[in-house]
């Protein structure tokens, strides 16, 4: 099949075609297409659990399940059993070089020395996607994502490659392995740990994406690149159009929602799917697409292509700065006042407004319900609240 089929195939199709290279029968090709695993990178979440209330044979399930780990993960034996001498890079090897962990770090006198993983069978030679992440490597190298070292690292870790729907790939740096002596096996203390986020990215304007995020230096914008707003509007028209859906599904879209929030003006309010989700056991339990679930969906209908980007974020001292350069150009003493002011202020402003209480949580943006002793009524309205008891009490007698 040349390089044009491939690009003009469906997800499904590709399924179909992996089912079919994998000897795996019509009946249960069909089934993972009807279980939603629509696309290779679904597919490679497929568990064994989701095949138990399935008409499969059994014989057709654990071939299912074993071609899912050869072509996308790599077996606990081996990988509990692999511990090889690492090859260096400079090698002709034709493997993928293991990948050394970067970010995290440990003593290497407390660590026995030449600790090495096997890549998954992903990152095999003989695997379809070897090409592409070999590919991908090379890039990252020239890029300056990826450099040689002048001795062996105490912990390689293994490259796992997973297909994107863009017909790219994503590789997968297995922090987990080996077992027991892996790079998260040595993690402890997590105060210790910072990772990164979009914000910290936003000061890298020379970045174009980051996280699948469009970073803008000229308008310092941050927003969904145009593919990823089709793609996410087309999955919005879709289940506007159901009836119902699954544990799963549900999970996915929130998922995703979740992150599109970060760039899209006021869309964290409406991610009430999530409380939705808590109310199925099972990954293919279903559940009516109505009420909050609809509502939010309609939301997002309508408004992500509208709300779609944010200004890059003011840091804290920068405003701090602002703020008390403004109240000292009109008289005020700044001393008497932090960033800390307008999060108290606000939460009692937003009160005296008459907005509910679940809305301040979730417009300030608090994880917790601190919020309430920030919540500081005036006089004013501590007499509107005697005034509402002293009427009802009048009315009882």
């Amino acid at each position: 099949m040349n390089d044009l089929d491939k690009s003009q195939m469906s997800d499904a199709d590709k399924v179909l075609k992996w089912a079919e290279a994998k000897k795996l029968s019509e009946a249960t090709a069909s089934t993972i297409l009807q279980l939603g695993f629509d696309s290779l990178e679904a597919l490679a979440l497929l568990t064994q659990e989701d095949l138990s209330k399935s008409k499969l044979p059994i014989g057709q399930q654990k071939l299912l399940i074993k071609s899912v780990r050869q072509t996308f993960f790599q077996s606990e034996e081996e990988n509990d059993g692999d511990m090889m001498k690492r090859n260096s890079m400079a090698d002709n090897s034709e493997e993928l070089p293991a990948s050394s962990s970067a970010g995290a770090h440990a003593d290497c006198d407390q660590l026995p020395s030449g600790i090495v993983s096997k890549n998954h069978p992903s990152a095999a030679p003989n695997n379809p996607l070897y090409v592409k992440a070999h590919t991908q490597v090379l890039n990252e190298i020239e890029c300056g994502n990826y450099k040689f070292t002048s001795s062996d690292p105490c912990i390689i870790s293994p490259i796992w490659v997973i297909p994107k729907q863009d017909e790219g790939i994503r590789l997968i740096h297995d922090c987990s392995r080996p077992q027991g002596s892996s790079v998260n096996s040595l993690v402890s203390e997590i105060e210790k740990q910072r990772f990164q986020t979009l914000d910290d990215a936003a000061k890298l304007v020379r970045k174009k994406y980051f996280m699948r995020v469009e970073i803008d230096p000229i308008a310092m914008e941050l927003r969904l690149p145009g593919d990823k707003l089709s793609l996410l509007n087309q999955e919005l028209t879709d289940f506007g159009n159901r009836r119902r859906t699954s544990k799963k599904q549900l999970q996915s879209l929130a998922g995703k929602l979740n992150w599109a929030s970060t760039v899209v003006h006021g869309g964290r309010v409406f991610l009430r799917i999530i409380d939705s989700i808590t109310q199925l056991q099972g990954d293919w339990h279903k559940i009516l697409i109505k009420g909050d679930i609809m509502q939010d969906i309609l939301w997002w209908q309508n408004f992500i292509s509208t709300f779609n980007g944010r200004l890059t974020p003011l840091t804290y001292s920068k405003f701090l700065s602002r703020l008390k350069h403004s109240l000292s150009h009109i008289g005020i003493n700044p001393d008497q006042y932090s960033g800390h002011s307008l999060r108290r202020g606000g939460a009692s402003f937003a009160l005296e407004c008459g907005i509910p209480t679940e809305l301040i949580h979730s417009q300030g943006d608090w994880k917790s319900d601190a919020y309430k002793r920030y919540i500081d009524p005036s006089l004013d309205h501590r007499h509107v609240v005697m005034d509402t008891f002293a009427k009802r009490i009048q009315e009882k007698l």
